[in-house]
Protein backbone atom coordinates (compact mmCIF):
# COMPACT_ATOMS: atom_id res chain seq x y z
CA UNK A 1 0.00 0.00 0.00
CA UNK A 2 1.76 3.66 -0.80
CA UNK A 3 2.13 5.97 1.38
CA UNK A 4 0.57 8.75 1.34
CA UNK A 5 1.22 12.74 1.91
CA UNK A 6 0.53 12.34 5.81
CA UNK A 7 2.39 9.22 6.22
CA UNK A 8 5.99 10.70 4.69
CA UNK A 9 5.52 13.71 7.11
CA UNK A 10 5.24 11.38 9.77
CA UNK A 11 8.26 9.13 8.85
CA UNK A 12 10.15 12.25 8.00
CA UNK A 13 9.68 13.77 11.61
CA UNK A 14 10.17 11.05 13.11
CA UNK A 15 13.49 10.27 11.35
CA UNK A 16 14.25 14.06 12.33
CA UNK A 17 13.87 13.75 16.00
CA UNK A 18 15.51 10.70 16.48
CA UNK A 19 18.75 11.88 14.60
CA UNK A 20 18.83 15.46 16.32
CA UNK A 21 18.58 12.98 19.99
CA UNK A 22 20.94 10.70 18.70
CA UNK A 23 23.39 12.90 17.69
CA UNK A 24 23.46 15.29 20.38
CA UNK A 25 23.62 12.56 22.75
CA UNK A 26 26.75 11.36 20.88
CA UNK A 27 27.93 14.72 21.12
CA UNK A 28 27.80 15.19 24.87
CA UNK A 29 29.07 11.26 25.61
CA UNK A 30 31.75 11.54 23.70
CA UNK A 31 33.32 14.92 23.01
CA UNK A 32 32.29 16.93 26.32
CA UNK A 33 35.34 17.99 28.09
CA UNK A 34 33.19 17.88 31.45
CA UNK A 35 32.06 14.82 31.18
CA UNK A 36 35.37 13.17 29.97
CA UNK A 37 36.77 14.57 33.15
CA UNK A 38 33.91 13.33 35.38
CA UNK A 39 34.18 10.07 33.58
CA UNK A 40 37.72 9.64 34.91
CA UNK A 41 37.57 10.89 38.24
CA UNK A 42 34.26 8.52 38.88
CA UNK A 43 36.48 5.72 38.36
CA UNK A 44 38.28 5.76 41.41
CA UNK A 45 35.00 6.38 43.33
CA UNK A 46 33.46 3.71 42.22
CA UNK A 47 36.32 1.13 43.11
CA UNK A 48 36.34 2.05 46.96
CA UNK A 49 34.25 0.34 49.26
CA UNK A 50 32.12 3.53 49.60
CA UNK A 51 30.92 2.76 46.07
CA UNK A 52 27.05 1.57 47.33
CA UNK A 53 26.28 5.10 47.75
CA UNK A 54 26.06 5.49 43.87
CA UNK A 55 24.05 2.40 43.82
CA UNK A 56 21.21 3.79 46.34
CA UNK A 57 21.32 6.97 44.12
CA UNK A 58 21.14 5.11 40.92
CA UNK A 59 18.25 3.00 42.47
CA UNK A 60 16.30 5.84 43.49
CA UNK A 61 16.26 7.41 40.19
CA UNK A 62 13.74 5.18 38.85
CA UNK A 63 11.39 6.24 42.25
CA UNK A 64 11.85 9.71 41.29
CA UNK A 65 10.31 9.59 37.81
CA UNK A 66 7.73 7.01 39.19
CA UNK A 67 6.70 10.23 41.39
CA UNK A 68 6.57 12.41 38.13
CA UNK A 69 4.52 9.77 36.37
CA UNK A 70 1.83 9.80 38.91
CA UNK A 71 1.95 13.55 39.07
CA UNK A 72 1.30 13.42 34.69
CA UNK A 73 -1.25 10.45 35.32
CA UNK A 74 -3.41 12.41 38.19
CA UNK A 75 -3.67 15.31 36.08
CA UNK A 76 -3.82 13.83 32.15
CA UNK A 77 -6.50 11.34 33.32
CA UNK A 78 -9.06 14.51 33.29
CA UNK A 79 -8.11 15.15 29.71
CA UNK A 80 -7.89 12.04 28.08
CA UNK A 81 -8.49 8.13 29.22
CA UNK A 82 -4.50 6.99 30.43
CA UNK A 83 -3.14 4.21 31.56
CA UNK A 84 0.04 4.66 34.02
CA UNK A 85 2.43 2.97 31.69
CA UNK A 86 1.33 5.84 29.13
CA UNK A 87 2.56 8.16 31.95
CA UNK A 88 5.57 6.98 31.79
CA UNK A 89 6.90 6.95 28.77
CA UNK A 90 5.05 10.04 28.19
CA UNK A 91 7.02 11.36 30.75
CA UNK A 92 10.17 9.69 29.66
CA UNK A 93 9.53 11.12 26.25
CA UNK A 94 9.65 14.76 27.30
CA UNK A 95 13.16 13.77 29.28
CA UNK A 96 14.57 13.27 26.00
CA UNK A 97 13.30 16.83 24.62
CA UNK A 98 14.36 18.94 27.34
CA UNK A 99 18.18 18.33 27.39
CA UNK A 100 18.34 20.53 24.52
CA UNK A 101 16.13 23.12 25.49
CA UNK A 102 16.15 26.60 27.49
CA UNK A 103 14.23 25.79 30.71
CA UNK A 104 13.16 22.19 29.80
CA UNK A 105 10.93 23.65 27.64
CA UNK A 106 10.69 20.66 25.38
CA UNK A 107 9.11 18.33 28.05
CA UNK A 108 6.02 19.80 26.42
CA UNK A 109 6.43 18.25 23.51
CA UNK A 110 7.65 15.33 24.44
CA UNK A 111 5.00 14.62 26.75
CA UNK A 112 2.08 15.79 24.12
CA UNK A 113 3.48 13.91 21.43
CA UNK A 114 2.22 10.49 23.04
CA UNK A 115 -1.40 11.80 23.10
CA UNK A 116 -3.94 11.89 20.33
CA UNK A 117 -3.88 14.95 18.56
CA UNK A 118 -7.24 16.56 19.14
CA UNK A 119 -5.62 16.79 23.13
CA UNK A 120 -2.37 17.82 22.52
CA UNK A 121 -2.92 21.49 23.12
CA UNK A 122 -4.67 20.37 26.93
CA UNK A 123 -1.51 18.61 26.97
CA UNK A 124 0.46 21.67 27.28
CA UNK A 125 -2.14 22.91 30.08
CA UNK A 126 -1.66 19.85 32.07
CA UNK A 127 1.84 19.81 31.39
CA UNK A 128 2.03 23.89 32.56
CA UNK A 129 0.34 22.40 36.11
CA UNK A 130 1.82 19.90 36.65
CA UNK A 131 5.31 21.88 36.37
CA UNK A 132 3.78 25.09 38.63
CA UNK A 133 3.37 22.32 41.21
CA UNK A 134 6.83 21.24 41.10
CA UNK A 135 8.31 25.16 40.81
CA UNK A 136 6.33 25.89 43.64
CA UNK A 137 7.55 23.20 45.92
CA UNK A 138 11.43 24.20 44.69
CA UNK A 139 11.05 27.91 45.81
CA UNK A 140 9.21 27.10 48.96
CA UNK A 141 11.83 25.07 50.08
CA UNK A 142 14.86 26.47 48.52
CA UNK A 143 13.80 30.01 50.38
CA UNK A 144 13.52 28.18 54.05
CA UNK A 145 17.12 27.21 52.91
CA UNK A 146 18.05 30.23 52.52
CA UNK A 147 16.60 31.58 55.64
CA UNK A 148 18.25 28.83 57.19
CA UNK A 149 22.02 30.05 56.09
CA UNK A 150 21.49 33.58 56.18
CA UNK A 151 21.27 33.33 60.18
CA UNK A 152 24.65 31.55 59.76
CA UNK A 153 26.19 34.06 56.83
CA UNK A 154 27.86 37.29 58.28
CA UNK A 155 28.66 40.26 56.24
CA UNK A 156 27.05 42.75 54.34
CA UNK A 157 25.45 40.54 51.70
CA UNK A 158 23.10 39.75 54.78
CA UNK A 159 19.99 42.49 53.75
CA UNK A 160 20.08 41.43 50.12
CA UNK A 161 19.26 37.88 51.50
CA UNK A 162 16.33 38.63 53.59
CA UNK A 163 15.40 40.89 50.91
CA UNK A 164 15.47 38.34 49.05
CA UNK A 165 13.37 35.88 51.12
CA UNK A 166 10.78 38.02 52.06
CA UNK A 167 10.16 39.27 48.53
CA UNK A 168 10.10 35.39 47.85
CA UNK A 169 7.81 34.26 50.41
CA UNK A 170 5.38 37.19 48.93
CA UNK A 171 5.56 35.73 46.09
CA UNK A 172 5.33 32.31 47.21
CA UNK A 173 2.25 33.10 48.46
CA UNK A 174 1.07 34.37 45.73
CA UNK A 175 1.66 31.66 43.94
CA UNK A 176 0.27 28.88 45.95
CA UNK A 177 -3.19 31.23 45.82
CA UNK A 178 -2.87 31.37 41.79
CA UNK A 179 -2.11 27.83 41.94
CA UNK A 180 -5.37 26.61 44.25
CA UNK A 181 -7.58 28.91 42.71
CA UNK A 182 -6.55 28.81 38.67
CA UNK A 183 -10.26 26.33 37.88
CA UNK A 184 -12.36 29.25 40.35
CA UNK A 185 -10.71 31.83 38.08
CA UNK A 186 -11.00 30.43 34.63
CA UNK A 187 -15.15 30.06 35.69
CA UNK A 188 -15.43 33.24 36.68
CA UNK A 189 -13.69 34.59 33.72
CA UNK A 190 -16.17 32.54 31.74
CA UNK A 191 -18.87 34.35 33.60
CA UNK A 192 -17.24 37.77 33.31
CA UNK A 193 -17.28 37.33 29.56
CA UNK A 194 -20.11 34.77 28.68
CA UNK A 195 -18.74 35.11 24.68
CA UNK A 196 -15.50 34.18 25.47
CA UNK A 197 -16.63 30.13 26.28
CA UNK A 198 -17.19 30.02 22.41
CA UNK A 199 -13.26 30.55 21.73
CA UNK A 200 -11.16 27.50 20.86
CA UNK A 201 -8.59 28.62 23.03
CA UNK A 202 -11.16 28.97 26.10
CA UNK A 203 -12.35 25.48 25.47
CA UNK A 204 -8.80 24.18 25.51
CA UNK A 205 -8.09 26.37 28.74
CA UNK A 206 -11.08 25.36 30.50
CA UNK A 207 -9.46 21.99 31.10
CA UNK A 208 -8.62 24.19 34.19
CA UNK A 209 -12.10 23.45 35.79
CA UNK A 210 -11.51 19.61 36.20
CA UNK A 211 -9.16 20.03 39.24
CA UNK A 212 -10.46 20.39 41.79
CA UNK A 213 -8.53 21.60 45.14
CA UNK A 214 -8.66 17.59 46.33
CA UNK A 215 -6.78 17.35 43.39
CA UNK A 216 -4.35 20.08 43.26
CA UNK A 217 -3.28 19.10 46.59
CA UNK A 218 -2.24 15.32 45.89
CA UNK A 219 0.17 16.56 42.73
CA UNK A 220 1.45 19.51 45.21
CA UNK A 221 2.07 16.11 47.82
CA UNK A 222 3.32 14.27 45.06
CA UNK A 223 5.72 17.01 43.94
CA UNK A 224 7.29 17.11 47.59
CA UNK A 225 7.60 13.05 47.47
CA UNK A 226 9.49 13.56 44.48
CA UNK A 227 11.61 16.48 45.79
CA UNK A 228 12.68 14.66 48.54
CA UNK A 229 14.00 11.84 46.10
CA UNK A 230 16.12 13.83 43.92
CA UNK A 231 16.76 16.30 47.48
CA UNK A 232 18.72 13.03 48.93
CA UNK A 233 20.08 11.72 45.83
CA UNK A 234 21.76 15.07 45.64
CA UNK A 235 22.87 14.85 49.28
CA UNK A 236 24.40 11.40 49.29
CA UNK A 237 26.10 12.46 46.45
CA UNK A 238 27.84 15.08 48.17
CA UNK A 239 28.44 13.21 51.22
CA UNK A 240 30.25 10.73 48.84
CA UNK A 241 32.42 12.51 46.81
CA UNK A 242 32.94 15.89 49.51
CA UNK A 243 32.68 14.22 52.92
CA UNK A 244 30.08 17.13 53.87
CA UNK A 245 28.33 15.78 56.36
CA UNK A 246 25.16 14.08 55.31
CA UNK A 247 22.20 16.63 57.17
CA UNK A 248 24.45 19.93 55.99
CA UNK A 249 24.36 18.24 52.41
CA UNK A 250 20.71 18.06 52.96
CA UNK A 251 20.27 21.66 53.82
CA UNK A 252 22.54 23.24 51.29
CA UNK A 253 21.12 21.20 48.26
CA UNK A 254 17.69 23.19 48.35
CA UNK A 255 19.25 26.04 47.95
CA UNK A 256 21.48 24.69 45.45
CA UNK A 257 18.54 23.50 43.42
CA UNK A 258 16.84 27.23 44.12
CA UNK A 259 19.73 28.96 42.20
CA UNK A 260 19.55 27.10 39.54
CA UNK A 261 16.19 27.89 38.07
CA UNK A 262 17.72 31.52 37.95
CA UNK A 263 19.65 29.82 34.88
CA UNK A 264 17.42 29.20 31.67
CA UNK A 265 19.57 26.98 29.75
CA UNK A 266 19.02 23.89 28.07
CA UNK A 267 19.41 21.05 30.41
CA UNK A 268 22.43 19.46 28.30
CA UNK A 269 24.24 22.84 29.25
CA UNK A 270 23.52 22.08 32.73
CA UNK A 271 26.59 20.68 33.36
CA UNK A 272 28.53 24.04 33.49
CA UNK A 273 25.67 25.50 35.80
CA UNK A 274 25.42 22.93 38.42
CA UNK A 275 29.21 22.39 38.87
CA UNK A 276 29.64 26.05 39.20
CA UNK A 277 26.71 26.46 41.83
CA UNK A 278 28.29 23.54 43.77
CA UNK A 279 31.32 24.73 43.58
CA UNK A 280 30.34 28.41 45.10
CA UNK A 281 28.20 26.41 47.85
CA UNK A 282 30.33 23.55 49.15
CA UNK A 283 34.06 24.86 48.88
CA UNK A 284 33.13 27.06 51.97
CA UNK A 285 32.38 23.96 53.80
CA UNK A 286 34.89 22.23 52.60
CA UNK A 287 34.92 20.33 49.99
CA UNK A 288 37.37 20.52 46.78
CA UNK A 289 35.58 22.35 44.11
CA UNK A 290 37.11 19.20 42.06
CA UNK A 291 34.29 16.91 44.72
CA UNK A 292 31.31 19.03 43.93
CA UNK A 293 31.44 19.23 40.55
CA UNK A 294 31.94 15.41 40.26
CA UNK A 295 28.67 15.23 42.73
CA UNK A 296 26.97 17.67 40.45
CA UNK A 297 27.56 16.13 37.09
CA UNK A 298 26.76 12.62 38.69
CA UNK A 299 23.20 13.71 39.45
CA UNK A 300 23.12 15.02 36.27
CA UNK A 301 23.59 12.05 34.46
CA UNK A 302 21.35 9.75 36.67
CA UNK A 303 18.49 11.46 36.29
CA UNK A 304 18.88 12.85 33.18
CA UNK A 305 20.40 11.75 30.77
CA UNK A 306 20.31 8.19 31.11
CA UNK A 307 15.80 8.86 31.19
CA UNK A 308 16.81 10.86 28.01
CA UNK A 309 18.66 7.73 26.41
CA UNK A 310 15.25 5.54 27.66
CA UNK A 311 12.96 8.23 26.33
CA UNK A 312 14.91 7.93 22.97
CA UNK A 313 13.85 4.61 23.18
CA UNK A 314 10.43 5.42 23.49
CA UNK A 315 10.30 7.99 20.89
CA UNK A 316 12.10 5.19 18.64
CA UNK A 317 8.85 3.16 19.19
CA UNK A 318 6.44 5.50 18.22
CA UNK A 319 4.02 4.60 15.32
CA UNK A 320 4.51 7.04 12.64
CA UNK A 321 0.95 8.35 13.37
CA UNK A 322 1.73 9.78 16.98
CA UNK A 323 3.86 12.12 15.05
CA UNK A 324 1.00 13.60 12.82
CA UNK A 325 -2.53 12.34 14.32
Amino acid sequence: MPYSQRDWLAIFLKVAILLFLAGSLVYYLYYDQALQEWSGILQDYVQSDSAYWGWIVLLLMPLNWTIEALKWHRLVRAVVPSSFWQSIRAVLAGVSFTLFTPNRMGEYAGRILLLKGRYRLRGVVVTLVNSFAQILTTVGIGLLSLLFWTGRWQGAGIVADILFIVVGMIGLILGLIAYYRLSVWWSWLGKWRPEWTTKRWYRIIAVLQRYPSQEMTGVLLLSLCRYGVYTLQYALLIYWFTGIALTTALLIVPLLFLFQMGFPVPAALEIGVRGSLAANLLVPLGASATAAVVASTTLWVVNLLLPALLGGVIIASLKTKHYVA
